[in-house]
């Protein structure tokens, strides 16, 4: 295919046969060769092999990635029998592309701006309010146009960026809780939270629960995504507590909802006195509190 002129690179295979006799008479010459119309096309040492092919296989189809011009179908229509299939490609990608805008190439400049504006709101410690967008742009390498390409203002990156975080966070909970229904699947969930805070001595706590701490008493519709996320997180641990009630792990009495909400409460908690500490001990201890007190409803003594 080819820009900047009305004709698809196919239509200059119509006459390759004068091209190849001209190149043969002066084989010397590698430059461009000009046409009966003045139009300068380029000699081709491929098309040989490509006419080739072509005779050795039965009702050949051809894909043209242009808008089609009759120099197609007669040369490869009436002189060689094939079969055409046109596909005006870039028409067809800027129609996807306006009916699709969420998945269309701009869709990587937005999640450039979100990925890496996230990580300036939640790493550095400037934090949502003061990071400016030239800071924003400049981490993820877009520009103040294309910002506001896809944002509004900066309160729609700081959503968006919540809506990133959250699925991610969610994501991997839901992978370490959809089958826990035991104590020691609780367990295994504990380690991996104290492996992850041990592995950066603390440092940047939680990803939702400091973007809540920073953004819950000024922005409205931040403090309402972030807390739907956490609420989702706590759906996760409930799940696991009403599997281990049903199944006789935990006993009757047990709460899962309220137990779920007093993990987190805990799982926070340690967050954030694990980062001013710049040690996981904290987070070690919130933990084993808060797996007490499932652990005061467990049915069989040898779980207590």
């Amino acid at each position: 295919m080819s820009q900047g002129t009305s004709r698809a690179i196919t239509d200059l295979f119509a006459r390759w046969g004068t091209r190849r006799s001209e190149d043969a008479a002066r084989p010397h010459e590698k430059t461009v060769t000009t046409t009966a119309t003045n139009e300068k096309t380029l000699g081709t040492k491929s098309f040989g092999k490509f006419l080739s092919a072509l005779s050795n296989r039965e009702s050949p189809v051809l894909l043209d990635l242009g808008p089609v011009v009759g120099h197609n179908i007669n040369f490869f229509g009436e002189r060689l029998g094939c079969k055409f299939v046109v596909e005006d490609v870039y028409a067809n990608l800027e129609k996807f592309a306006k009916e699709n805008p969420q998945l269309a190439l701009w869709k990587k400049i937005k999640e450039a701006l979100v990925a890496e504006g996230g990580a300036q709101y939640w790493e550095s410690l400037k934090g949502a309010a003061a990071t400016t967008l030239d800071e924003v742009t400049a981490a993820s390498g877009t520009s103040k146009s294309q910002f506001y390409r896809h944002f509004g203002d900066k309160s729609a990156l700081v959503q968006a960026v919540i809506a990133l975080r959250g699925s991610r966070v969610l994501e991997r909970e839901e992978q370490y809780l959809r089958r826990v229904d035991s104590f020691s699947g609780l367990d295994r969930w504990c380690r991996a939270i104290l492996q992850r805070v041990t592995a950066r001595r603390g440092a940047q706590g939680c990803q939702l629960g400091s973007l809540s701490t920073e953004l819950s008493d000024q922005d409205e519709s931040a403090r309402i995504d972030l807390e739907a996320h956490l609420t989702s997180w706590i759906s996760l641990l409930t799940a696991a507590l009403e599997r281990m009630k049903s199944n006789g792990t935990l006993s009757e009495d047990a709460d899962p909802q309220t137990l779920a909400t007093g993990i987190m409460a805990a799982l926070q908690g340690g967050y954030v006195l694990a980062q001013a500490a710049r040690d996981p001990g904290p987070m070690q201890i919130a933990l084993d509190l808060a797996m007490g007190s499932v652990r005061a409803h467990a049915k069989s003594a040898d779980d207590k």
